[in-house]
C-alpha cells in the first residue's frame, strides 16, 4: 500500500510541475501582445494582429481554464475596453488618445496584481500603478495612473 502511496505521490507531483508550467506560460501567452505594447517604440499593429490571431483566441480559450476568476475577470475588462475604444459606435471613441491610453495602463495594472495573486502573492501591498513604474518613464507625470 505504501508502494503505491508512493508512486501516486510522484506521479502526482510530476503532474503538479508540469501544470505549473502550463500556467506560467498561459499567462505569459495571454501578455504577449502587451509586451508588444510597452517597448520604447510600440507596436500596435503588430499587438492588434496577435490578438486577432488564432493562434491567440486559443491562448485566450486556455486561460479561461487556468485563470482565477480575478484574472478572467481584470483580462476581460481590459479586452472589452479595447474592443470598445476600437468601436467607432462606442462611447468610448471619443475620448482622446491620452485617455484610451491611460485607461487601458490602469485595467492592465489591475491585471498584473491578480496575476501576482495568482502566482502567490495573495497579501501583496502594491497597487496596479507600481507594476507599471517598469515600463513607463513618465509615470510621475501621471498620478491619476
Amino acid at each position: 500500500m505504501l508502494h503505491t502511496f508512493n508512486i501516486g505521490c510522484k506521479k502526482f507531483k510530476i503532474w503538479k510541475r508540469k501544470y505549473a508550467k502550463n500556467e506560467k506560460n498561459a499567462y505569459i501567452q495571454v501578455l504577449e501582445p502587451f509586451f508588444l505594447l510597452f517597448n520604447k517604440s510600440p507596436d500596435i499593429t503588430a499587438a492588434i494582429t496577435l490578438m486577432n490571431s488564432p493562434e491567440y483566441k486559443k491562448t485566450e480559450f486556455n486561460f479561461i481554464f487556468i485563470g482565477s476568476d480575478e484574472s478572467i475577470s481584470a483580462f476581460g475588462d481590459l479586452i472589452q475596453y479595447m474592443y470598445q475604444s476600437g468601436d467607432k459606435n462606442s462611447p468610448l471613441a471619443k475620448l482622446s488618445p491620452d485617455e484610451t491610453t491611460k485607461e487601458v495602463l490602469k485595467l492592465f495594472g489591475n491585471l498584473s496584481i491578480s496575476i501576482r495573486k495568482d502566482f502567490g502573492n495573495e497579501k501583496t501591498k502594491l497597487r496596479g500603478r507600481d507594476t507599471l513604474k517598469l515600463f513607463i518613464t513618465d509615470l510621475y507625470k501621471h498620478q491619476d495612473l
